[in-house]
């Protein structure tokens, strides 16, 4: 491999993990506040990518407009769904974990009925690519890095400089004990719940102009979602970062070197390999 051919595996592997690491911080925060595992997250992420799709394709929306509608609309989901199903099984992770299944499996059912079959893809303003030197940087993948960059920032000042983000920070420790210091558990979960649906459903907008949409294009990236998750520690936010990093890198070089197929199971191998090494990830909690 030339220098300049790893440098460009280098930035694209950089661009792609700040895309996953956008896609697994709605699955840190649930995980964090709620306990949940949301195995639903690929078809909010199919989901607001279609409504993106649709607001640009159907209804003649600027593509930059579509992508806080879109956020917008999956956030409203996400406090419906917690106030409807998950307030009532709160604690109860086997419940939870049973809900979201179900969840996967009808929103997936439901996008093949009204969706189809066929590939669609968003069309997007963001055209052309940035050249510096040898390296070329497509502008829809340094857009989409450069959104997630912004949202992981705005998503550590809620967390760490709000109020809201203080009540988060103390149901994560104690619900019981944060509800007994005035916490309005209820709200919380709702929010987090619908920044959770938003981030995933932004995601799929940002992806959607890149690749394509179908009803199960969710699949693989939750799957690696929940790769940075358990390799960053679940529940850390910073832990996230660097994993979704690392495993943009894996997948972009090693796919470079040695093919598409062996960048997958790198990605496994790697885990199960910091399963047995660090079991709670490169920031979990001991």
């Amino acid at each position: 491999m030339s220098s300049e051919m790893l440098w460009q595996s280098v930035v694209n592997g950089l661009n792609m993990g700040m895309i996953y690491v956008l896609i697994a911080l709605g699955l840190t925060l649930l995980y964090s506040i709620m306990h949940i595992v949301n195995f639903a997250h690929g078809e909010i992420y199919m989901l607001g990518g279609f409504v993106s799709y649709f607001l640009v394709t159907k209804f003649g929306c600027n593509y930059f407009v579509s992508l806080p509608i879109s956020m917008g609309i999956l956030f409203v989901l996400g406090i419906v769904l917690e106030r409807l199903l998950f307030s009532r099984v709160r604690g109860n992770f086997m419940h939870c974990l049973l809900i979201t299944l179900g969840l996967s499996l009808i929103l997936q059912s439901v996008g093949w009925s009204f969706f189809g079959t066929e590939d669609v893809s968003i069309p997007s303003p963001v055209a052309g690519v940035f050249r510096f030197d040898n390296i070329f940087i497509p502008k829809q993948r340094l857009f989409s890095a450069l959104i997630g960059l912004l949202l992981v920032g705005l998503l550590y000042l809620l967390i760490y400089r709000t109020k809201i983000g203080r009540h988060m920070q103390a149901i994560e420790q104690d619900s019981e004990a944060a509800e007994l210091f005035g916490v309005n558990v209820n709200k919380v979960n709702m929010i987090a719940l619908g920044i959770g649906f938003a981030f995933a459903a932004l995601a799929g907008a940002l992806i959607g102009a890149i690749f394509v949409l179908n009803p199960s294009v969710g699949t693989v990236p939750v799957l690696k979602a929940f790769v940075i998750i358990v390799m960053g520690g679940l529940g850390s936010l910073g832990g996230c970062i660097v994993a979704g990093l690392l495993l943009g890198l894996i997948d972009s070089v090693i796919g470079t070197l040695l093919g598409a197929n062996l960048a997958y199971v790198s990605a496994f191998a790697i885990l199960i390999l910091i399963i047995i090494i660090r079991p709670r990830g490169f920031a979990g909690h001991a």
